[in-house]
This record gives structure tokens, sequence and C-alpha cells, in this order.
């Protein structure tokens, strides 16, 4: 095992202890506060990197904003999907300054905090890393570690309702996939972040439109979810493949 992969896994342990640290109230900070200075410090001072070592390489905006907006929009169907089948009434907030400036804090907390955080650190350091080494490989090893991750909030928030906690972990795996299998094509944090972040504005949304809870929403209709994640993803990733083009490493 090269010291590249040996960083990697290191970071990624850490991460994992950072994580599990905030979810159980050990920390009262974002884990971004701790992550992303200390994967900076790894890669342009201990190995000597420049940015593209963290993944903060420029793309075409055009393709970007195509598949993050596909995968955000259907992110947002599947939710409202669910709850209109659940009978859970939506309604439209009134346009007022207090809503203009929650939208703000949701764009800016879902895409500049949390999908920041989590794609410079796992795809931009980790899968960085993994894919130089050992090619599709290290996407699918990365798409693990992703999901490790998750399993600490998930098993504290879900673990009354095993459907419910399964169902979660699988939807992050496959998402998971699609966001490492576009950053090996681009090799640029850039359109996973814009992926993420405008996936998880979808997701905010759902829950100001609905009224309910994050947990409500993910354990709402589980099986029409499922399915509706299971062809999203796949659409996405076809669609992705098309606008993201490269030659498979050897």
């Amino acid at each position: 095992m090269n010291g590249a992969i040996r960083l990697a896994f290191l970071v990624f342990a850490i991460d994992l202890l950072v994580v599990s640290g905030v979810v159980i109230g050990w920390f009262p900070f974002h884990p971004i506060v701790l992550m992303v200075p200390l994967v900076g410090l790894v890669n342009y001072t201990i190995e000597g990197r420049n940015s593209n070592g963290l993944g903060l390489k420029p793309v075409d905006l055009l393709p970007t904003l195509a598949v993050a907006g596909i995968f955000a929009v259907l992110a947002l169907g599947r939710y409202v999907l669910a709850l209109r089948i659940a009978g859970i009434p939506l309604r439209t907030p009134n346009p007022t300054l207090a809503t203009v400036l929650m939208l703000v804090r949701t764009v800016v907390v879902d895409i500049f905090i949390i999908a920041l955080y989590e794609e410079i650190v796992n795809r931009g350091f980790i899968q960085t890393r993994l894919q130089a080494t050992w090619g599709f490989w290290g996407v699918v090893i990365a798409t693990v570690l992703f999901v490790s991750l998750h399993i600490p909030s998930s098993v504290l928030h879900l673990r009354p309702d095993p459907a419910a906690l399964v169902f979660r972990l699988l939807q992050v795996g496959l998402v998971g996939f699609l966001l490492a299998f576009v950053y090996w094509r681009t090799e640029s944090v850039v359109p996973t972040i814009a992926i993420h972040g405008l996936s998880n504005v979808s997701y905010s949304l759902s829950q100001q439109l609905s009224g309910r809870t994050g947990l409500e929403i993910v354990t709402t209709q589980i099986p029409i979810q499922f399915l509706w994640v299971i062809v999203q993803v796949g659409f996405v990733l076809w669609v992705a493949d098309r606008l993201f083009p490269r030659d498979y490493p050897a």
C-alpha cells in the first residue's frame, strides 16, 4: 500500500470519527470546520500537491448545470410524488422576505457547507488517491467509504425502522456511486458539488413544502421512492456518460 493510499484511509478514519462525534453530540460544529483545513494541509504541505489533489479543477459549466439540474428536479419529483401518494398536502410558502432569506440560507448551507465539505474530502481527497492507484475499483471503494460515513446518522435516526434504514443506506450508495462516477470522469469536485448540493436543496424544499421532517419524508412510500431512485440514478448516469466523456484508464 503506497503512501497516498495510506493517507486516504487515514483521512477517512478521522472523518468518520469526527462525523460520529458530531452525530453523538461530542463536537458542537459541522465537520467542515476540521476536515477541509485538514485535507488542505495534507495535500499542499505534506504531499506537496497542487489544487488538483483536492479535485479543484475547472470544468465546462453547461454539462455540469445540466446534470445537476436534471438530478435535482428528479429528486424533488420523487419526494413530491411520495408525499402526494401518502395524502400529505403540499403548501406554497408566501413570497415574503423571510421566505426568500430562508431559501438563500438553504442554498448556502446545502451547497456551500454540506456538499462542499463532503465532496472535497470524499471525492477530492480520498477518491483522487484511490482511483489513481486502483482505477475504477477506486471509484467503487470510494463509494463504500462514502456510505460508511452516513451510517452513524442513519442508525441514530432510523434504528427503530429497519426498512427505512436499509433504504437510506442503499439510496446513499446509489447516489454516491453517481457522484463517484462523475468525479472519475471529470477529476473535478465542481460537478459533484453541484449535483450533491442541488439534491440537498430539493430535499430541504420538500420539507418546507410539506411541513414534514426529513425523517418523515425518508420513511414515506419507501418502495416507490426506492424504484424511483434506481431509475433516477440510472438515467443521470446515462446522461453523465455522454456529457462527461473520458478515456477509461488502464
